[in-house]
């Protein structure tokens, strides 16, 4: 039997943390948390998730400038997706040059099915 996969949640908001964790650990997710970029990235090598969230604005900078180096970070032969879930307006998320499609990016004001929604689709994309 496979293991449990690994969700890395990397935002600086205790509270959406706290909502996110609890909300994936129920759906049967290994959920690691990061308050910070820098400690996502570390995160990132450390546990190998099987897809990170990542939230936008934080103090320390940004998750989009985080995004190529968290990629990286992972170290793995496959990509790791990556999903945005911010309150960031879209035009600041999209005009960055990312590799994002409108399905890798999920509004915190959405209803939090959206994210599991979103982390099972790529988690587990339909076979070609």
């Amino acid at each position: 039997m496979a293991g449990k996969k690994k969700i890395l949640v990397i935002d600086d908001d205790q509270d959406v943390l706290a909502f996110v964790h609890a909300y994936l650990e129920h759906h049967g997710y290994d959920v690691y948390l990061a308050h910070s970029a820098r400690e996502g990235m570390r995160l990132t090598r450390e546990s190998k998730p099987d897809l990170i969230v990542l939230d936008v604005m934080m103090p320390d900078g940004s998750g989009l400038d985080a995004y190529p180096g968290l990629k990286e970070a992972a170290g793995t032969d496959k990509p790791v997706p990556i999903l945005i879930y911010s309150a960031a307006p879209s035009f600041l998320i999209f005009n960055r040059g990312l590799p994002l499609d409108k399905s890798d990016v999920i509004r915190k004001s959405e209803n939090i099915n959206e994210l599991l929604d979103a982390i099972r689709d790529h988690l587990n994309p339909p076979a070609a």
